[in-house]
């Protein structure tokens, strides 16, 4: 098969070949998904802060407090 035509064309012809290249293709798609794809990097962002600021064990936690500690945190 070959890869100008759409998969469900049983013979690839210049008048059912793809009529834009994979560069400008690719451009059209990321313009039309660029606030969706900030969307969601700025979702992913605020659950890591969310994640640091809620869930931050220090260094200093020895094993034997660190159920004391597990106990604050859960609710």
């Amino acid at each position: 098969m070959n890869s100008c035509c759409d998969t469900s064309v049983t013979t690839c012809t210049a008048v059912n070949a793809y009529q834009q290249g994979c560069v400008e293709a690719l451009k059209d798609f990321l313009e039309r998904s660029v606030k969706i794809i900030g969307i969601i990097a700025i979702v992913f962002a605020v659950v890591e802060v969310s994640i640091d600021k809620y869930f931050y064990l220090p260094n200093e936690v020895f094993p034997d407090q660190f159920h004391i500690l597990v106990s604050q945190i859960s609710p």
